[in-house]
C-alpha cells in the first residue's frame, strides 16, 4: 500500500510515526521536563521542529509547535511517559496517513484522544502526580 507523495506505505508510516513518538518523548518529557520544567523543554521541542514550520519568526506554526510540546507534557505529567509516546505517535502517524488516505487518520488519532480524556476523567479526586507520572493518595 504505497502512497502519498512519499511513495511510503502504511505499514512504514506507523513505524516512522512510532520511533518518533518514542524518541523524541523519551527526550523531552522523559530527560527534558523533569530538568527544566514543561515551560523550557516545550520551547526546545518547538525549536527542534523548526523545520517543518520557519516561514519566518515567529510564525503561527512555530507556536502550534511549543503548544503541541506543553500538551504532551501535560500528558507526561498526567498520564507518564507513555501517555506521551502514544499521543505523539498517534498526531505523528495521523499526519503522515493523511498523505496515504486523506481523512483516514482520524481513525487513528481520534479513538486515542478520545482514550486518554476518559482515563483522565476517570481519575480519582486524591490522586496525584509525581514527576514519575500519576499515583494515588495511598502511595
Amino acid at each position: 500500500l504505497a502512497g502519498g507523495e512519499t511513495g511510503r506505505g502504511v505499514l512504514a508510516s506507523l513505524v516512522v510515526a512510532l520511533a518518533a513518538g518514542v524518541d523524541e518523548e523519551l527526550l523531552f518529557r522523559g530527560v527534558l521536563l523533569p530538568r527544566f520544567g514543561l515551560v523550557w523543554s516545550s520551547i526546545v521541542f518547538g525549536a527542534f521542529h523548526l523545520q517543518y514550520t520557519c516561514h519566518g519568526l515567529p510564525s503561527v506554526g512555530d507556536f502550534e509547535i511549543v503548544v503541541l510540546g506543553f500538551v504532551f507534557g501535560i500528558l507526561r505529567l498526567r498520564g507518564g511517559v507513555i501517555a506521551a509516546i502514544l499521543a505523539h505517535a498517534a498526531y505523528d502517524g495521523s499526519i503522515l496517513l493523511n498523505d496515504i488516505a486523506p481523512g483516514v487518520s482520524s481513525l487513528l488519532f481520534i479513538p486515542l484522544v478520545a482514550w486518554l480524556v476518559r482515563d483522565e476523567l476517570r481519575r480519582r479526586p486524591g490522586d496525584h502526580i509525581t514527576a514519575d507520572g500519576p499515583a494515588t493518595a495511598g502511595s
